[in-house]
Formats: C-alpha cells, structure tokens, sequence
C-alpha cells in the first residue's frame, strides 16, 4: 500500500536569507579558489595569509585604541610593568 503524499506543513522551513547569510555564502565560494592557490604554491600562500592575519588583527587593535582614545580622551601603556606611559589629550583654551 502507497503512502500519500507528504503535506506543505511537513516540509522544512526555509528562513529568509540574512545579509550575514550571503556575505558568509560569498567568502565560502572565494575561499575555494584561494584554497587551491595556497595548495599550488605553499610558501608564498603562507606568507600571503600569515601577512593578511596579523593586518587584520592589528587594524583591529588600532580601532580599538582610537576608539578608546576618543571615549577617555586618554591611553595607558605599561612597559615591562614598572613604567607607565600616559598619553592624553589636553583641553584647547581656544574660545573658537
């Protein structure tokens, strides 16, 4: 004996594609060519991708430094952990 057919309400939810969605789906397929020209050519994709790495985390850190600058109008740098080097911005005396 046949079953009937499988009903609209049984069929999997397809959500609504996010933008996050589409740049991730975006990445994934610029990843694979990237993926075989590290696998071609392995010291200079190492050296390609260990550059963009420490780019990436050092605008990071920039931005957040600059970011944190801009909110305490100060930045707090210890050295070796006896010496403190304070930098802050000094209020303008400029009536303009």
């Amino acid at each position: 004996m046949s079953k009937p057919p499988i009903g609209p309400r049984s069929y999997p939810k397809y959500d609504d594609p996010t933008w996050q969605n589409i740049l991730v789906t975006y990445a994934l397929v610029g990843a694979i060519p990237i993926a075989l020209w590290i696998f071609s050519q392995p010291i200079t994709g190492i050296v390609v991708l260990t550059t963009s790495i420490a780019l990436f985390f050092s605008a990071r850190g920039a931005h957040r430094l600059t970011r944190c600058y801009y909110e305490c109008q100060q930045l707090a740098f210890e050295i070796a952990g006896k010496t403190r080097i304070t930098v802050t911005q000094l209020p303008s005396n400029d009536p303009n």
